[in-house]
């Protein structure tokens, strides 16, 4: 396997309704409706930024869905009142913080940049999403991968470049409103990374991650060179 490029990062936040919260200890005590299930890295990851801000896990409580978590659902649950703190990627966040305002509802947003920041000094983004390939594919086509990752990378580009066009152009796929879709591409943090510099933040962020038996994996060479062509 390879992730030459990564080039989605910082996609999660915590919505709330009903009530303020600026922090993780303002939803102390409240439901947290919460993507896949409670292995996976919304989960774990939130519960990691809970105990290194000095609080405690037991304090909080968070639900899944069966058999899990689906985002499209909590985004439903929270613009419908059914759940008042949800965990959300994008692009469902945008979606419901637009789908709130447009309704005049008051809102709060707490940023896993924000935290994961205060916790990890001037670390900057965290890595969310990129491309996969298979090993074999990349090791027999060198030429299509250059020219695969150029392309991604011009679109990438583009999309940063002209937001309200690129919304116009996803309605056929994303199936929501235009505004929405521009709300998305205002927030999301949409980066090309690859090369050095990309295996130098991987090795970062998982090295806090297994720090903190967040995962379990052996950050050597052989894992970083899936980040590499």
């Amino acid at each position: 396997m390879k992730i030459p490029a990564m080039f989605v990062w910082d996609n999660f936040v915590i919505l709330t309704r009903g009530y303020k919260a600026q922090s993780l200890e303002d939803i102390k005590g409240k439901t947290i409706h919460t993507p896949l299930f409670e292995e996976a890295p919304p989960a774990k990851i939130t519960k990691y930024l809970i105990e290194a801000s000095g609080l405690d896990t037991a304090d909080f409580n968070f639900v899944y869905g069966t058999p899990f978590g689906r985002p499209e659902k909590i985004y439903v649950d929270f613009v419908t009142g059914a759940a008042d703190t949800v965990i959300l990627r994008e692009p469902e966040a945008s979606y419901a913080i637009k789908t709130m305002q447009d309704r005049g509802e008051e809102i709060s947003v707490i940023s896993y940049n924000k935290i994961w920041n205060e916790i990890n000094e001037s670390f900057g983004s965290f890595p969310n999403a990129g491309i996969v390939l298979k090993g074999e594919f990349a090791r027999k086509h060198p030429e299509l991968i250059k020219v695969l990752l150029e392309e991604l990378k011009a679109s990438i580009d583009w999309v940063n470049e002209n937001k309200t066009a690129s919304a116009k152009l996803s309605y056929d796929m994303m199936r929501q409103p235009i505004d929405r879709v521009e709300l998305f591409l205002d927030r999301v943090n949409f980066e090309y990374v690859a090369g050095d510099q990309l295996v130098e933040k991987v090795k970062a962020y998982f090295d806090i991650l297994t720090a903190q038996g967040i995962v379990e994996a052996k950050i050597d060479e052989e894992f970083l060179s899936i980040f590499k062509l």
